[in-house]
C-alpha cells in the first residue's frame, strides 16, 4: 500500500512542478517550454519517489531473521517461521 501512495505523491508532484514550469516559461516567451517542462516534471518524480521510497522503506522489516519455511511432516504441514 506505500509504495502506490509513494507512487501516487510522486506524480502528483510532478504534475504540478510540469504545470508551473510551463506556464512560467511561457509567461518569458521560452521556445522549448515544454521540453524543459517535461524535463523538470520528470526529474521532480525521479527525485520525489526515491526520497519518499528512501525514507519510509528504511525501517519496514528486519532483515537478521532466518525463515524456516513450511515443512510436510506426517501427512500435516507444518506452518512456516521466522527464527
Amino acid at each position: 500500500m506505500r509504495r502506490y501512495i509513494i507512487i501516487i505523491f510522486a506524480i502528483i508532484i510532478a504534475f504540478l512542478v510540469f504545470i508551473t514550469v510551463f506556464f512560467l516559461l511561457k509567461k518569458i516567451s521560452k521556445k522549448n517550454s515544454v521540453f524543459y517542462a517535461t524535463l523538470s516534471g520528470l526529474i521532480t518524480f525521479i527525485a520525489v519517489f526515491l526520497s519518499c521510497f528512501l525514507y519510509l522503506e528504511r525501517e519496514s522489516s528486519e532483515i537478521d531473521l532466518k525463515y524456516t519455511p513450511p515443512k510436510y511432516i506426517n501427512g500435516k504441514v507444518m506452518d512456516g517461521k521466522f527464527d
